[in-house]
């Protein structure tokens, strides 16, 4: 996905996340703040996120548990470990020529099913 496709949101948060992100962009065309975006995929990784990737699947096999998908385990995702993204965001934070712009954050290529993830 390119940093400047449009949104195509799937549900009501996606919906939510959409109007949030389309009044930051107004405010930050219209010069009244100055911000960056930064698009991520999936979480997962050390400490608590609230993503469905730990909270489901690695939490679950840490205590010992069965892992849960509640999405399709046969279908690629892409996902970001939680410290690459903290320090891609504190790396675009402090970059003066990054403001006003929409980034990805970068995952690993290899993207893989939740079924080749918890194998």
């Amino acid at each position: 996905q390119q940093e400047d496709a449009p949104f195509q949101p799937n549900g009501e948060k996606g919906r939510i996340r959409a109007v949030i992100t389309d009044m930051l962009l107004e405010s930050m065309n219209k010069g009244e703040i100055e911000a960056v975006i930064c698009r991520a995929p999936e979480f997962y990784g050390p400490g608590k996120t609230q993503s469905i990737t730990n909270s489901a699947i690695i939490d679950n096999l840490l205590n010992q548990k069965s892992a849960k998908v509640f999405l399709r385990d046969d279908t690629k995702r892409s996902l970001i470990y939680t410290p690459d993204a903290s320090r891609a965001m504190a790396l675009i934070g402090n970059t003066p020529d990054a403001y006003g712009q929409t980034w990805h954050l970068p995952c690993d290529d290899r993207r893989l099913t939740y079924r080749e993830f918890i194998a």
